[in-house]
């Protein structure tokens, strides 16, 4: 029997009919279990739900931290979460019944400076590393290898690329006609 047919029972006694009308409308929505996650801030995140039920499935997630703003309607969505926040997940079936699901997502907070060597990131990011002159003339240079001869950059703010490890850079300003050397850590 499918939950959109209304059954119903008769029985005829001394020929007038007594009957018994049942409606059933169910939810015949089944949700997969949602996971908590923690994520690095600004790195995009998938959530899926691949839910079963009767009928055409429509799927509604909001984020809210956006003040519940819809931020898709299919099994799957991606998106970049800044904060922590909690993404809410409703399915209706052809019954027009909804299931719901809770998302918790946990930003990870962006690690402090701990010293003036030391910026710390999370793997797959790129930092900026900034390093100010005292004379706007001077000419700053970032290396990947303390006797490398090769600038890997050549302004006072370098953009490293997606770090998968731990890595030194070395900045170099050249002051006609010293130079200064400094490292920073990652």
């Amino acid at each position: 029997m499918s939950p959109t047919t209304t059954p119903s029972l008769s029985k005829q006694i001394i020929g007038l009919y007594d009957a018994v009308v049942l409606a059933i409308n169910t939810n015949s929505v089944s949700l997969q279990p949602a996971r908590d996650t923690t994520v690095c801030a600004f790195i995009p995140l998938t959530l899926s739900n691949n839910a079963s039920g009767i009928g055409t499935l429509r799927y509604v997630w909001s984020d809210e931290a956006a003040g519940n703003t819809t931020i898709g309607t299919t099994s799957e969505i991606t998106f970049t979460p800044t904060v922590s926040t909690t993404i809410f997940l409703s399915v209706k079936d052809d019954n027009n019944r909804p299931k719901y699901a809770k998302y918790k997502i946990t930003v990870k907070p962006i690690p402090t400076i701990t010293t003036i060597d030391e910026k710390r990131t999370c793997v797959g990011n790129t930092m900026t590393l900034t390093s100010i002159a005292g004379d706007p003339k001077n000419i700053m240079s970032w290396y990947d290898d303390v006797a490398s001869t090769t600038p890997v950059g050549n302004s006072s703010t370098f953009i490293t690329p997606n770090l998968t490890k731990s890595v030194t850079y070395f900045v170099e300003q050249r002051i006609q006609p010293q130079v200064a050397l400094a490292s920073v850590n990652q």
